[in-house]
């Protein structure tokens, strides 16, 4: 506030009474200019200013010392609460003698009448004293700061409002950041040089620059808080290199307050932050209730194709993603179960073929124990990755994976921080891990939006949403909330979320609870399944799984929905039988199994099937082809695509395969022209695995 400008609102008569006040002689011609002129310097002298104040009341005393820490000038709503209790008679009456003091004036001027100012001009503030403890008020450290970078630092801190004039912005900083809430969102939301440097400022009165950045691996966190946010003031020349700065007194009291109550820490515990309640999700992915089931079908399939490799084309991605339909938003779901199989011991090699193990469908009724290996599984496996989008097949250095499997254990003790049936923000989670994990803030690299890329250009924000769009859900230990929402970087998202399910809180915990076969619907031993006459099988979701995982050596999987979907075929039919099922196998588990009875139209496809099996045999360890009649012989040589597979003919029935020609392949032809063909190394007699 300018003092010229000032007493150029007054009228002739108040500056008179104010030139007597302070002991001047006033100009009796009534020239106003000329009296101003008397007026600016003598009034604005130190002893001048001394001398009204020493014979002020306490109260006025009072409002001046007070009016004068806070920065000299205030709207006038303000310095009517904050001044005079809200009492605006007695704050008129008591403006009215300072003003003709010459001390405190009101300018109706400067924001118009609407918003009249009320202060103490420049020249007289410099002279008026303030107790030490009152000194560098966050009022008076924001007078120094450009109206431009506090234009800045509110729009960061979300309060700039559409009257940006100085006086209107300072109010809203400042009611922000004394706010205990907003002042601890605000610190919970800086980075950790940044809440290092004013948690060294908070335990001293005073500390110079130098001091703060002494262990500091950078300054440019310092000196963007210093010059780009009103925080902090110097009791002396600030403009002087290395000058001492202390925080804003009142701002220093409040966030006192907040260390005091959490322990003589600023920033509270992390796990605080993940109480704080998201909106609900619109939508929600949980896979606990298909878990078990996509198990099932995955093993079905095995027992189905018998591969000669499990992975890498022994089984196709297109039929691995048959285990349900959501597997299409990620392909790596059904490949972590086959993995998992693999690694478990549910599947291994046999005569170079991939076989169920005999335990495999008992293992699946133990639900609980699942989920335990899985977790254990994902938690020591070098075969899967997150660090990029193919994970299983991508190769991954050494360092990385122990990087990676130390990372799972810091992500799994934050789960544990999470608490118990509430929805989590995936940001808060996220600031969780780097605040309380010094691996994952090491990946991290940027705390406050994970946008630099961590080492092989992964941000640690990708690695972390991919295992909650992977393991984590795939497993059930998480359920995903907007589960679109993962699909964005931290800093453009505000929705994603998650929560611990029951059964992923029990094994985080180490209890052996059933919370699993509560969130996982169980199977009816007398659940059946349907057959109709268009040869089409329809199995229910609670179908015990040793029958589920049967029907896939007898049908082809169609669809999985509230049902899954089979259909039997001749080709289906035919490897059963190459697998050594009978016929009368087959008709007794459909009848014993089946909700509908054996259809007539199965009936005659079995019988079909019956009497064409074998009639073809092909031995691929021998080389030879062996039918059952020597007019059959004929027939094949007689087709020139199965003619050019078949070399000498060494007896009316029998005949050598030429070299090149694979066994897998001529069976394929033989199929397609109509044939039944068996290879023999499934013998007759071998168990089927087929149970009533």
């Amino acid at each position: 506030m300018k003092l010229r400008a000032i007493l150029s609102l007054q009228t002739i008569q108040k500056l008179r009474r104010i030139a007597g006040v302070a002991g001047l002689p006033s100009d009796p011609s009534g020239n106003k200019t000329a009296l101003i002129d008397l007026l600016c310097g003598p009034l604005s002298r130190p002893e001048a200013v001394a001398a009204r104040l020493d014979v002020l009341t306490p109260e006025q005393r009072e409002f001046v010392t007070a009016l004068a820490a806070e920065g000299g000038e205030l709207l006038e709503t303000e310095a009517v609460d904050e001044l005079s209790n809200g009492f605006v008679r007695p704050f008129r009456a008591l403006l009215s003698a300072l003003s003709e003091a010459g001390l405190v004036f009101q300018d109706s001027e400067t924001l118009g009448a609407d918003c009249p100012l009320v202060g103490i001009p420049d020249p007289l503030l410099r002279s008026i004293p303030v107790p030490e403890a009152d000194r560098g008020r966050l009022r008076q450290a924001m007078k120094t700061t450009s109206i431009g970078l506090l234009r800045a630092f509110a729009r960061d801190l979300g309060v700039l409002s559409r009257d940006t004039r100085r006086p209107f912005v300072v109010q809203a900083i400042r009611a922000h950041l004394l706010n205990p809430e907003h002042l601890k969102a605000y610190m919970n939301g800086l980075s950790e040089e940044k809440r290092v440097i004013l948690d060294r400022t908070l335990k001293v009165d005073e500390i110079t620059p130098e001091e703060i950045r002494e262990g500091m691996e950078g300054t440019r966190e310092l000196d963007e808080m210093l010059w780009k946010t009103p925080l902090f003031f110097s009791p002396g020349d600030r403009s002087r290199q290395n000058a001492a700065i202390r925080l804003a007194t009142d701002l220093r009291q409040a966030m006192q307050a907040i260390a005091d109550s959490q322990g003589g820490h600023l920033q509270s515990r992390p796990e605080e932050a993940l109480k704080k309640m998201p909106q609900p999700p619109a939508r929600v992915r949980d896979n606990t209730p298909y878990l078990l089931h996509d198990l099932a079908t995955l093993l079905g399939l095995i027992e189905q194709r018998r591969p000669r490799l499990l992975k890498h084309g022994g089984l196709a991605r297109a039929e691995l993603r048959k285990t349900r339909p959501c597997c299409d938003t990620d392909p790596g779901y059904p490949e972590f179960l086959t993995l998992f199989t693999e690694a478990s011991g549910m599947v291994h090699p046999e005569d170079g073929f991939w076989r169920l193990s005999e335990n495999a469908v008992e293992r699946l009724e133990g639900a609980i124990q699942i989920q335990k290996a899985l977790l254990a599984f994902w938690q020591e496996t070098e075969r899967w990755n997150e660090w990029t989008a193919t994970r299983p097949v991508s190769p991954v250095r050494r360092d990385r994976i122990d990087a990676l499997k130390s990372l799972r254990q810091e992500v799994l003790k934050g789960l544990r921080s999470c608490p118990k049936d509430c929805w989590v923000a995936y940001s808060r989670f996220y600031r969780l891990l780097v605040e309380s994990s010094e691996p994952f803030r090491h990946l991290a690299e940027h705390p406050a939006t994970g946008r630099t890329l961590a080492a092989g250009g992964t941000t640690a924000d990708e690695l972390l949403r991919r295992m909650f769009q992977g393991a984590l859900t795939w497993m059930g230990l998480t359920v995903l909330g907007n589960p679109d929402a993962f699909a964005l970087p931290l800093h453009q998202e505000a929705r994603a979320s998650f929560r611990v399910t029951p059964p992923g809180r029990a094994l985080l915990e180490g209890e052996a609870t059933g919370a699993f076969q509560d969130a996982a619907p169980p199977t009816n031993p007398d659940a059946r399944f349907v057959l109709q006459p268009n040869l089409e099988v329809l199995s229910p979701p609670d179908l015990p799984y040793a029958r589920y995982i049967a029907l896939f050596g007898l049908a082809d999987l169609k669809s999985i929905d509230v049902m899954t979907r089979f259909q039997i075929t001749r080709e289906a039919f035919q490897r059963a039988m190459n697998r050594g099922a009978s016929g009368d196998a087959i008709r007794e588990f459909l009848k014993t199994n089946s909700a509908t009875g054996l259809p007539d139209t199965v009936e005659a496809l079995i019988e079909e099937c019956e009497s064409k099996h074998g009639e073809i045999e092909i031995g691929p360890a021998s080389g030879y082809l062996t039918v059952a009649r020597e007019a059959l012989l004929d027939e094949l040589y007689a087709q020139t695509r199965i003619a050019v597979c078949l070399g000498l003919r060494v007896s009316p029935t029998q005949a050598v395969l030429k070299p090149d020609t694979k066994p897998e392949a001529l069976l394929q032809l033989l199929h397609k022209q109509g044939y039944m063909p068996r290879l023999m190394h499934a013998p007759p007699g071998k168990s089927t695995g087929y149970q009533a």
